[in-house]
């Protein structure tokens, strides 16, 4: 069984800062350091990118990689110890480390402005369309009252 690490203020403060946030499924505590990568990957994995003013992986994934001999292994969550991730430097993918998506949660962080004005558009277009119902309905109702006459 791996020892848990700690983590550090520092490193929760610098992925909290960060546009999304993904945490451990399995205990949601915050994988300090860790984003997705621009390009996303979509699918089963998320690529994780190194830190751009380092170039450097975060500590709890370079220890990892380290006790792995910078070959292929599993990332677990440096809380509860729960599998989140591997790594493969052998096989040379486009993303040697990654997260698995059904084990870590993304939360991205959006403006609540943004989403203010989405639920408004869509509550504008769905008025606009019961108002054409309705105009509609109505023109028909006429038209069955006047046969009737």
């Amino acid at each position: 069984m791996a020892t848990a690490l700690d983590v550090t203020p520092a490193a929760t403060a610098t992925a909290k800062a960060s546009s999304s946030s993904i945490l451990c499924a399995s205990c949601r505590a915050l994988l300090p350091g860790v984003s997705p990568r621009e390009d996303g990957g979509g699918g089963d994995v998320i690529p994780v990118s190194e830190d751009p003013e380092t170039g450097d992986l975060p500590e709890w994934i370079g220890v990892r990689v380290e006790e792995g001999g910078w070959t292929r292994g599993r990332l677990l969550c440096p809380q509860c110890g729960a599998r989140v991730g591997g790594f493969d430097f052998v096989q040379g993918r486009d993303a040697p480390v990654y997260l698995v998506a059904s084990r870590v949660d993304v939360r991205t962080k959006v403006a609540v402005e943004e989403l203010v004005k989405e639920s408004r558009e869509r509550n504008r277009g769905g008025q606009e369309e019961e108002a054409a119902a309705d105009a509609q309905t109505g023109w028909l109702a006429k038209v069955v009252l006047l046969s009737f006459v």
